[in-house]
């Protein structure tokens, strides 16, 4: 029917506008705001989407998340690396199909912590060691993101695993759709336009 056409089209025409979208944001704020390269912004996308096949969260949301990390002036290896950590904290707070708000929240969150500022993680129940506070205050920026790594590890559980079989499953299957109506969406842009 003419009505479930109009809903494919508009499912996909907006997918792939938010892919599209979460990319941009990406390219810019890795290479206009910190000076980065094509490659970095493919390492930060590629970490994303592999996150993504393997948990079935949502790779566009986390690209907008690790899009605003970027601004905080963090080398893109960092960012590369903070990614996972990244999807661990807003999977634990908002669950695997959170918002590219809620990851960008998140990001700025990390941020806070790399600059000492553990208030936020303390409230929800995230605590560092001294030790790890120390690096994380006076280290050099691979050292503190380490440490964050390794704090993340002690208080959250994986993306990966905070899913049951079947959330993980549910999950991962509409993630396929929505990649599908991503691709669909692509072919009807320059229709649409």
């Amino acid at each position: 029917s003419f009505a479930a056409i109009t809903g494919v089209v508009t499912a996909s025409t907006l997918a792939y506008g938010e892919a599209e979208r979460s990319q941009r944001q990406l390219e810019h704020a890795v290479i206009a705001v910190s000076h980065g390269t094509e490659a970095q912004v493919k390492a930060i996308s590629d970490a994303s989407d592999a996150l993504q096949k393997k948990s079935g969260i949502d790779g566009d949301a986390l690209k907008m998340g690790a899009a605003q990390l970027s601004t905080f002036g963090l080398q893109s290896e960092s960012v590369v690396n903070l990614t996972k950590s990244l999807a661990d904290l807003t999977v634990n707070q908002d669950g695997v199909n959170a918002s590219s708000d809620s990851y960008v929240a998140s990001a700025n969150t990390i941020a806070k912590a790399l600059n000492g500022q553990f208030g936020v993680l303390e409230k929800s129940g995230i605590r560092f060691t001294e030790a790890q506070q120390k690096i994380i205050e006076y280290g050099t920026e691979t050292e503190k993101v380490a440490a964050l790594q390794e704090g993340f590890a002690q208080n959250l559980r994986e993306t990966t695993d905070t899913l049951d079989g079947i959330d993980a499953a549910n999950a991962k299957a509409a993630r396929s759709f929505g990649e599908i109506f991503e691709t669909v969406g692509k072919g009807l842009a320059p229709a649409i336009e």
